[in-house]
């Protein structure tokens, strides 16, 4: 989520997300049916029913994959990605670049 008046990106992860510990976007169902990915696609429900007007990108994926093949070019990238896990990953790196370029261009500096 990118808050450019702010200049400030928060960045949410559905695998580390820890939702028993926050908001209950999946009110409606049952607490042994509520799964990450169901917690996950109702945190995204919400944000854009409050938020219209945001747009969503969901072009990382292919982004990174591009990225990651060039990791030589990538792997000395700084990557302030904070996330409950036991080492970071390859895409830290990707998802840094990907989302910094994303907010640049939002702000107009791109």
């Amino acid at each position: 989520m990118h808050l450019t008046r702010r200049n400030t990106i928060l960045r949410f992860g559905d695998s580390s997300y820890q939702f028993q510990q926050g908001v209950n976007f999946a009110a409606d169902a049952q607490p042994a049916k509520i799964t990450n990915r169901r917690s996950w696609n109702q945190m995204i429900s919400y944000f854009q029913s409050q938020l219209p007007a945001v747009p969503v990108w969901s072009s990382f994926t292919p982004f990174a994959e591009t990225a990651l093949e060039h990791l030589n070019l990538i792997s000395e990238f700084p990557a302030h990605i904070d996330l409950f896990r036991k080492a970071p990953t390859e895409w830290d790196q990707a998802f840094q670049l990907y989302s910094g370029l994303v907010f640049l261009q939002k702000k107009g500096t791109v």
